[in-house]
């Protein structure tokens, strides 16, 4: 009996240790755009563009969904891209450069979508 009740003391423990842990990543209120509105668009079926959930603690970028092989971007105030990179298959967990402080727009780019939204590093 004694050792259920310190299984499930640890269970819990550790429940909400990583409940702590989540609740401090922040959402990344991501809005989408196309990257080049002059070619012609031809949406397949009536769905609507899913947005990718993004999550950042610090440097580091947790994606709830895949964005396997797609762009991303740091740009700063002036439209300058500081940092690029793809995001490699299977990816959940990215880290930004250290060097990285500021104010920035991320952007995931995926075929002709752009996803961005606002970062502070």
């Amino acid at each position: 009996m004694k050792k259920i009740i310190i299984c499930l003391s640890m269970f819990m423990l550790m429940f909400l240790g990583s409940a702590n842990d989540v609740s401090m990543c922040c959402q990344i209120d991501l809005q989408v755009k196309i990257t080049d509105p002059s070619k012609p668009y031809n949406p397949i079926g009536r769905t609507s563009v899913a947005i990718p959930t993004i999550y950042i603690m610090g440097c580091d970028l947790y994606f709830e969904a895949q964005c396997d092989d797609c762009t991303l971007q740091i740009v700063n105030k002036d439209g300058n891209v500081e940092y690029s990179t793809v995001i490699p298959a299977n990816t959940t967990c990215l880290a930004l450069p250290s060097y990285l402080s500021g104010e920035y727009e991320l952007q995931i780019i995926r075929g002709q979508f752009c996803f961005y939204g606002n970062i502070e590093l």
